[in-house]
């Protein structure tokens, strides 16, 4: 019975030895990219014809204008989200009033005062 009692409160003293568990929080950063391409072409047919049979004059010239374009549209949004950390911030403490101040000047006055005192107290005692 003694031993049980005995194994039973260490085991109660042992529970609690685990280490404590700090979750360090990462920055995450989402980016969304969306791209569109469009093409903005123009093709243009032109054409010159010039005949004459009398003397024979041909002329023919076709054409074609061709203008390709890719017009991107793209977005670039990158969302990060802050991960708040703490700032130091020097508040100025309570400062001594000028009564303050004097009391504090008239106590160090007095306790070099009461050490001037003892040691010539002591010095007549121990010489006389």
């Amino acid at each position: 019975m003694r031993n049980l009692i005995c194994i039973a409160l260490c085991l109660l003293l042992l529970q609690g030895c685990r280490t404590k568990l700090i979750y360090i929080p990462q920055e995450s950063v989402r980016t969304e990219y969306i791209d569109r391409i469009r093409t903005d072409s123009v093709y243009l047919h032109d054409s010159v014809i010039v005949k004459m049979k009398n003397d024979t004059v041909f002329f023919e010239k076709y054409r074609y204008l061709y203008k390709d374009r890719l017009v991107r549209d793209s977005v670039l949004v990158s969302d990060s989200i802050r991960i708040p950390y703490p700032v130091e911030v020097e508040k100025e403490v309570n400062r001594l009033s000028s009564f303050q101040s004097f009391q504090l000047w008239c106590g160090r006055i007095l306790l070099l005062l009461f050490i001037a005192w003892a040691g010539i107290w002591w010095l007549r005692r121990k010489l006389f």
